[in-house]
């Protein structure tokens, strides 16, 4: 999976409380992430607003890729909005998260559009507010490992026998799975292979 830092070049305006769409007349700034919009406001820490965030960026069509927004953390109640087309919530203000935006996405200049909620009373004193952390996107084949979708663990035995167990998530939104193998293969510092492990395409994931 290819990772593009997506932190920079990005308008921003704050608006009303609870402003559902964003008005014609919004002004917006220009900043890098992250912002704090709250930090601004040292002298009135618990104002309430609606923040919008929005990037232009050009897409070039590479068929049987997929493309993710990835958000280290937004405050708060954060809906993802893709050339007018909404493709996810996140309610949670302390948690990364990502969407999948290829479907939303056409060939040559797109725009996303990011709206934050600020509320108080909320769970801290202070909690920042807006596009906090960075930004990546993320391009992978239709045929891909989940993100953080490999898991490993392993465990001492008697005589110094080591056993490892490996779960990993594979993703399909199409048929491309269709009678395929994930093979996992795993080696020592010096590259020598100690084992593998096969995983049948029934067995895969499958992104929503």
């Amino acid at each position: 999976m290819k990772r593009t830092d997506f932190s920079v070049d990005w308008l921003f305006a704050a608006c009303a409380p609870d402003t559902e769409l964003l008005p014609w007349n919004a002004q917006f700034t220009p900043v890098d992430l992250p912002h704090d919009w709250q930090i601004r406001h040292a002298d009135d820490l618990y104002r309430d607003g609606t923040l919008f965030y929005r990037k232009y960026f050009f897409v070039t069509d590479v068929p049987g890729t997929r493309r993710m927004l990835w958000f280290g953390g937004a405050y708060m109640d954060t809906t993802v909005f893709v050339n007018g087309t909404e493709v996810g919530q996140w309610k949670y203000g302390y948690t990364s998260f990502w969407f999948d935006i290829t479907d939303a996405l056409h060939e040559g200049q797109n725009e996303v559009l990011v709206r934050c909620n600020l509320r108080h009373p909320n769970s801290r004193w202070y909690s920042g507010a807006g596009l906090y952390r960075n930004v990546e996107l993320w391009e992978a084949p239709d045929l891909h490992l989940m993100p953080d979708g490999l898991y490993v663990a392993a465990k001492e035995g008697d005589n110094g026998v080591w056993t490892v167990a490996v779960t990993a998530e594979a993703g399909s939104v199409t048929a491309a799975s269709a009678g395929r193998t994930l093979t996992l293969h795993l080696t020592d510092d010096n590259g020598s292979l100690l084992g593998t492990a096969a995983i049948p395409a029934d067995a895969w994931a499958a992104l929503p």
